[in-house]
């Protein structure tokens, strides 16, 4: 056996350290959290690295020490990109951006129409022009798991992940970092919070683990401190944490949410409908104080799962259950406000709120469709939009997982079978998707949560980029974060649609619930739609190849002159009403000092009320479809009835 170098004695000698007494070294803090639920800061102190962990669970970190250096640079001078080289630069810059060119954005996206379908095997030569700028965070080895799971966590000024049953947390101005101890299972699913009252510098992360546990960690960052000339040493550290339990022994909690408005948050239960809401009584969580716990559960069908939640305000959530069902509650009260099936009885996979709570975003099962709803006060959500993946490849898989941009202009999506992102930008004037741009990758993306870099990007055509969006994921070999910048992904004025194209798209088979809904006007106003068109289809074949079309013709006429001249008083109504009420924006923008705000103002309202015309026009049509289809089944009944007297009288 040949000698080892003095790098490769120093090395072992760690190992060995850090196994046998739990050592840390080169800047690394760790910190626990202790049975009794009292913090225990063990900074200075030595730990493990994720090197030394053994885990006995789907994922761990095997070379981090190799990866993130010592912090005496205020750089993170260990990352490195696809080609292993060194980047001295921190988490949240940009160098050598690839310049803007014809792959960039991917296909613009009609908003006029509401159903969309998108095939990846129709742009692929595109998405491999396109080279976004990728750096590895560190190695990490996880097994291939097809889940919809949050092993990672980011906000503004620091990154999270699971490493068995602890956690990473990592500045992402330099390369200060500590470990956090509370856990005695393998971390299930991490979240910061994004709740107003804690001092500068500090940020609070929740996480819950398969043991049954729930830690909140509030967690000091001296990168982020306002006034650096007064800080003596940086550091990052826990400097208090809580930690709750599962009143079931056994069971455990899959998911964490906190509210952004209010010191307070919600855990799903990961084997009932069962969602758990703990709020403070002050604007952080200490031990010692006495919080409010509600549970909300009950309302979906019995063996029911609750897969997602979100906050639709301070007292009101929504539940997204396996039953097919979103429902919205009232948290003070746990009471059911509303309730509604937003894909045909399908499982509902994830539920996020956009565009300052105005928007819902619902994902079914395998993330295969997304839909987009405008949220109205004590009314059913109204469906804006359907966008869905059909590829025309047989052997095509999908399973997205989601994560919307703090200022909910972006909708990201991995899909893990596949090795593709999709970045989706949102018409906020529209509530709708316009455009989609597809990314290739080269290892699975299990994970991943996105955050937005305020600085300023100089590329070769685009000398003001705004900013970039950070996607941060877990992939099968390390985790990395993906630079994107905004303007390479958002959809140039005046661009020509693409989608929907042309092109025939293959059917996708899915199952649906056929038993009865119950009596909710929303579900009986959208849920049967489909069964009545499907009802007209047949009438309409059977007639058309047994008689002659002149009767069906007749009928047809007949019902559009019918439901023509109701269009046209709610029209002469609706038009005396809104001539007398013209919206201020645009009595302004038609003045001479029309500002450039004016006009923008005017501009939306414009688009929104075109995009409402349109919206009653395909409503129209469908009600002359309901009207037509009657009337071909009662002259198909008629004709049925006069042909069996004839039998009947030879």
């Amino acid at each position: 056996m040949g000698t080892l170098s003095e790098e490769q004695r120093i090395a072992a000698q760690r190992r060995f350290l850090a196994k046998r007494f739990g050592n840390t070294f080169a800047g690394e803090t760790a910190s626990t959290i202790s049975s009794s639920t009292i913090p225990v800061s063990t900074a200075g102190q030595s730990t493990s690295s994720e090197t030394d962990i053994k885990a006995q669970v789907s994922s761990q970190v095997k070379s981090e020490p190799n990866v993130i250096p010592v912090p005496s640079s205020s750089s993170f001078g260990g990352i490195t990109s696809n080609d292993n080289t060194a980047m001295n630069t921190s988490l949240s810059t940009t160098t050598g951006y690839v310049s803007k060119n014809a792959a960039w954005p991917g296909p613009v996206i009609d908003t006029s129409v509401v159903d969309i379908h998108y095939d990846p095997n129709e742009f692929a030569d595109e998405v491999r022009d396109r080279e976004p700028q990728v750096r590895k965070v560190t190695s990490y080895s996880s097994q291939y798991e097809v889940a919809d799971i949050r092993r990672i966590a980011a906000c503004s000024d620091l990154i999270s992940y699971a490493v068995a049953q602890h956690i990473r947390v990592i500045s992402v101005q330099s390369s200060l970092k500590t470990l956090l101890k509370g856990h005695s299972d393998e971390v299930l699913d991490l979240e910061f919070s994004a709740a107003p009252g804690l001092p500068t510098g500090h940020f609070l992360l929740g996480s819950c683990a398969a043991d049954g546990s729930v830690c909140l960690w509030t967690v000091m960052n001296t990168d982020a401190m306002p006034d650096q000339s007064v800080i003596t040493e940086k550091e990052i550290r826990c400097v208090d944490s809580t930690r709750w339990t599962h009143p079931v022994q056994g069971e455990k909690y899959k998911r964490i949410l906190f509210c952004s408005e209010s010191p307070r948050f919600a855990l799903i239960d990961a084997a009932t409908d069962t969602v758990r809401v703990i709020a403070s009584p002050t604007s952080v969580f200490t031990n010692g104080l006495k919080y409010e716990d509600v549970s909300l559960s009950g309302e979906h069908k019995p063996g029911t799962v609750v897969n997602d939640t979100v906050w639709i305000s301070v007292r009101t959530m929504g539940t997204a259950g396996s039953d097919g069902r979103v429902i919205m509650w009232d948290v003070k009260s746990a009471k059911k406000l509303i309730e509604f099936v937003p894909h045909d009885g399908r499982s509902v996979q994830s539920i996020r709120v956009i565009e300052r709570r105005r928007c819902l975003v619902t994902c079914d099962e395998a993330g295969q469709e997304i839909r987009l709803w405008l949220l109205m006060d004590g009314k059913h959500p109204k469906l804006k939009q359907r966008f869905s993946f059909r590829c025309s490849t047989p052997n095509f898989r999908l399973f997205n997982v989601l994560s919307v941009d703090p200022e909910s202009d972006f909708l990201v999506l991995a899909n893990i079978s596949q090795k593709s992102l999709y970045v989706l930008h949102i018409n906020k004037d529209l509530i709708k998707f316009d455009c989609v741009t597809e990314l290739a990758v080269r290892q699975e993306i299990f994970s991943l949560c996105v955050t937005r870099s305020p600085q300023a990007l100089v590329t070769l055509e685009n000398e003001s980029s705004p900013s970039e969006l950070l996607i941060w994921c877990v992939q099968l070999k390390a985790i990395q974060l993906y630079h994107i910048d905004v303007g390479l992904v958002t959809p140039s004025k005046g661009a020509v649609p693409v989608l929907p194209s042309n092109k025939v798209m293959p059917v996708v088979k899915v199952e649906v619930k056929s038993e009865p809904q119950g009596d909710n006007p929303f579900e009986k106003e959208y849920g049967n739609h489909s069964a009545v068109v499907t009802d007209q289809a047949r009438a309409e074949m059977k007639v058309e190849s047994e008689f002659p079309t002149t009767d069906l013709v007749k009928q047809k006429q007949e019902a559009s002159e019918e439901l023509g001249q109701q269009q046209a008083r709610d029209i002469h109504l609706d038009g005396s009403k809104s001539a007398t009420a013209l919206p201020e924006s645009i009595k302004n923008a038609a003045s001479d000092g029309a500002s450039d705000s004016d006009l923008a103002r005017a501009g939306a309202y414009i688009r929104s009320s075109v995009d409402e015309m349109l919206q009653d026009f395909k409503r129209t049509q469908a009600q002359e479809e309901v009207v037509i289809a009657k009337r071909v089944q009662n002259l198909g009944k008629s004709v049925e009835s006069t042909l069996n007297e004839k039998i009947q009288a030879t």
